[in-house]
């Protein structure tokens, strides 16, 4: 049987029997599940410099209306219209790995990041005549605007591959959104902070412990399995 997500609230009591408070006294609870989050993200970090596909998401521009970090957006946003060279993409976009055309007949039209200040970016910003798509160069601009170049005389769907941004623990209902073993470092890390407020140097303990799991997991989960290189020649 697949191995639930933990939630806040597991989380909580794991928390809470480390620190030996099983009912809110010196430690409330929005301070616990604030030090959570902040042991999620560090987590999060950890495992993202080590593997960094882990937490890659991919969203199709015909995917229709969805809800992304508490905000509705339209993935037809991101969608290549004819004669626009900008777009919004999804409210939780961090780190943009790939654009992908799923329009039929046009599977091969390609996206390159480059620089929009670029002077072959920069010409192709200046081509007022709308073209039949066959490459585009491409900018990712402030937090989440995708500028490409030149303007297509056609619509195109997209598939994109990137890094989300990592949501907010707030609720004891929100889930943690880190690799299933992970969750130890997550508590343990948590525990640590926790610590800091009672300036108890013990927390130093909580924290090895959470660097010893990371370790672990590191050194025993290949994600996947590598297929062998192999060069084929003659040899005479």
């Amino acid at each position: 049987m697949a191995a639930p997500r933990k939630t806040v609230a597991d989380l909580l009591l794991a928390v809470r029997q480390n620190l030996d408070e099983r009912e809110e006294a010196f430690w409330l609870d929005t301070e616990l599940i604030a030090r959570l989050d902040d042991a999620q993200h560090m987590v999060w970090s950890r495992v993202k410099a080590l593997k960094s596909d882990y937490f890659d998401v991919q969203r199709s521009s015909t995917d229709g209306s969805v809800t992304i970090l508490g905000e509705a957006y339209s993935t037809a946003g991101f969608a290549i219209a004819a004669s626009t060279t900008s777009y919004t993409l999804p409210p939780d976009m961090d780190e943009l790995k790939l654009i992908e055309c799923i329009t039929s007949g046009y599977e091969t039209v390609t996206f390159a990041f480059a620089d929009m200040t670029s002077a072959a970016f920069r010409a192709l910003l200046a081509t007022t005549d709308a073209q039949e798509p066959s490459g585009f160069l491409c900018d990712l601009i402030g937090e989440r605007t995708l500028v490409v170049a030149p303007k297509a005389n056609r619509a195109l769907d997209l598939k994109l591959t990137y890094t989300p941004i990592l949501g907010t623990l707030s609720a004891t209902t929100d889930t943690l959104q880190v690799p299933q073993p992970l969750w130890l470092a997550v508590v343990d890390y948590a525990t640590a902070r926790a610590q800091m407020k009672d300036r108890d140097s013990s927390f130093l303990m909580w924290q090895q412990a959470a660097e010893a799991t990371l370790a672990r997991f590191v050194g025993s989960h290949a994600r996947q399995t590598q297929d062998t290189e192999v060069a084929e020649g003659l040899f005479c």
